[in-house]
């Protein structure tokens, strides 16, 4: 019906290990069973015919998704953060976690994707956004894609 047949879940390994986020924080974050999370999702999913990939998010948001960059350490990336939740490619500018997802989603099915959302229509167009930081509107360019 929503022709969903993928979903792609990060393999947080050590996720809880080592956190310090205060004696509140941490009772709230570490007693969230994401195995048990991860174990319902595949569960209900499975049900209905949909397959359930894990993925490794190690370099994902470090790595520019719409330059193809690889996903790897590198001693220098292509782009980086420059703010919380903007991300700067090349010669564009991206919400971070939608960079991460596109990375994560090229993990398990190839850079080809990307290549062809581009050939079907990816274009640059001038969004206006509020920056929560100040009080005026800023003009940014933003890489748009046409998924439809």
């Amino acid at each position: 019906d929503h022709r969903i047949g993928n979903i792609c879940l990060g393999e947080l390994k050590e996720i809880k290990h080592n956190i310090r986020l205060g004696r509140r924080n941490n009772q709230n974050f570490v007693n969230i069973p994401i195995h048990t999370l991860k174990q319902m999702i595949t569960y209900k999913a499975e049900l209905v015919g949909i397959k359930v990939h894990g993925v490794d998010e190690a370099y994902t948001s470090k790595c520019s998704s719409l330059d193809l960059e690889a996903i790897k350490k590198h001693k220098k990336y292509i782009g980086k953060r420059i703010r919380r939740g903007l991300f700067n490619g090349s010669n564009y500018l991206l919400n971070a976690d939608v960079n991460g997802a596109l990375n994560i989603l090229r993990k398990v099915i190839g850079d080809d994707f990307i290549q062809n959302l581009s050939d079907r229509g990816c274009w640059f167009q001038p969004v206006r956004i509020r920056d929560l930081f100040q009080t005026s509107y800023k003009q940014v360019l933003i890489k748009s894609v046409n998924i439809i």
